[in-house]
């Protein structure tokens, strides 16, 4: 592989990419002949115009080649290019060092050898630092000052669609990792069609929402009719009526010519880690939603072989969710910091909620203990920056009224719980306060029994 032609490559591909080369410790230093020329020319051009310049461009100003390896035994992964570097750099380090060395000790100069190895092994242990990608505190604050000037300016992650949820954990910021938690039937699938939808709708950004347990037809129905404001009960009904069908063939035609970047992943037999990554670098999103992380497909260690096999399933759960932590964090040249991940998980079905905890929850004085009734909950809690339980009872359902409880939120700003509308007729699922209204009649003729979540 030309490993310097390589890696001009990755690096121009854009601003992200650019960025993402960079932050990795390319610079001049580590490439050869005419590749030290285009990196400082690249360097250059962007910082007058502000983009990238084209191949032909740095041809012309370089005479270096700008090309992908050719060979699919080469192809390009920019950690591994930055790695190579690297380590073609340490093994010239090494070379020039103990050459200098040598000569000194042929010389007769003792000393002077034994200051050229410890020069040597210096620099090397400092390279070494750098190829890793450690830092020291002295490197971090600044980092800690550009993110307080981030936020001061009002910045935030992915904004969530309620802005109570959003001012308490300063949205979704690449790299972090949301779960949703509720009992069945409570309405976790529509919370991840929540999130898509005001992601890419009203933050006009890019999301792949990940299904393996709803088809995309199904998963489809619900976005089309958040789109619209459609009855969703009436829309899967066929019996919109006659003013909201003719809106409804209206709104198809219109996510017909319109619907790129909101994407649907539902291929539950190939639903496994590298086939959800090869997605992720294809349709490039902002944010990625995994709609029942409990049914992928994430085997490891000793886990067996896809679901309903004789692999532990709990197993195969925290694998999904430690996979998942890595989805985060990883650094793609289309996201330098990584991505927001929201993962929609499930509370034990044995989980129970006492009257007065109920009381507790929805007043907002507290959790109720559900963080207790979170399935796998060690997994959870150390592998998320925010966790939110979903709890509803049989007066809130009547009431069409829904609560995200906060069982962590890493930022800790403004924590509190969180009560919206939750009307599949109207579509209506707006931010009503922090706990429920005294009036309401979940407070009516409740006594101490436990009462099922």
């Amino acid at each position: 592989m030309d490993i310097d032609a390589a890696i001009l490559w990755c690096a121009t591909r854009d601003d992200s990419a650019l960025k993402m080369t960079r932050s990795l410790g390319v610079t001049e230093r580590l490439l050869n002949g005419s590749a030290k020329v285009a990196w400082k020319f690249i360097g250059e051009y962007h910082e007058k115009y502000g983009s990238i310049p084209s191949v032909g461009l740095i041809v012309e100003n370089s005479g270096c080649v700008v090309k992908p390896p050719d060979t699919e035994e080469d192809r390009v992964d920019l950690r591994y290019v930055v790695d190579q570097l690297y380590e073609r750099f340490q093994f010239k380090s090494l070379n020039y060092g103990l050459g200098k060395s040598s000569e000194a000790l042929e010389n007769g100069n003792q000393q002077e050898a034994i200051d050229e190895v410890l020069k040597l092994s210096d620099h090397l242990r400092s390279e070494r630092k750098d190829q890793l990608q450690i830092h020291s505190l002295g490197d971090v604050a600044p980092e800690v000052l550009a993110m307080y000037e981030r936020v001061k300016r009002g910045e935030t992650g992915v904004p969530f669609p309620w802005q109570t949820m959003t001012d308490m954990t300063l949205g979704m910021w690449p790299g972090t990792l949301t779960f949703f938690v509720a009992r069945p039937g409570v309405g976790k699938t529509w919370t991840a069609v929540i999130m898509a939808m005001h992601a890419w709708q009203v933050a006009k950004l890019r999301v792949l929402i990940v299904s393996p347990e709803l088809g995309r037809v199904e998963l489809g129905e619900r976005c089309v009719a958040k789109y619209g404001g459609f009855s969703y009960k009436d829309m899967v009904s066929a019996e919109l009526g006659v003013f909201a069908e003719p809106k409804f063939y209206q709104v198809i035609e219109e996510l017909k010519a319109n619907g790129d970047g909101l994407y649907i992943l539902d291929d539950e037999d190939r639903l496994q880690p590298d086939y959800i990554e090869q997605a992720v670098e294809a349709v490039q999103p902002h944010l990625v939603i995994i709609d029942s992380l409990y049914m992928l497909r994430v085997e490891r260690g000793k886990v067996k072989s896809g679901a309903g096999s004789k692999g532990d399933r709990m197993e195969r759960v925290v694998e999904t969710i430690n996979w998942m932590r890595g989805l985060s964090r990883k650094k793609r040249s289309f996201a330098p910091e990584g991505l927001p991940v929201v993962g929609i998980h499930q509370l034990s079905r044995d989980g129970k909620v006492r009257s007065d905890a109920a009381k507790s929850i929805k007043s907002g004085r507290g959790t109720g203990g559900l963080e207790d009734t979170v399935a796998l909950s060690d997994a959870l809690f150390w592998n998320a920056h925010n966790l939110f339980a979903m709890y509803q009872d049989q007066y809130m359902m009547q009431d069409h009224q829904l609560m995200y409880v906060p069982l962590k939120a890493r930022r800790q700003t403004k924590v509190s719980n969180l009560v919206i509308s939750w009307d599949l007729t109207t579509m209506d699922f707006k931010e009503l306060g922090t706990k429920i209204g005294e009036q309401s009649s979940a407070y009516e003729d409740e006594d101490e029994r436990e009462v099922p979540y």
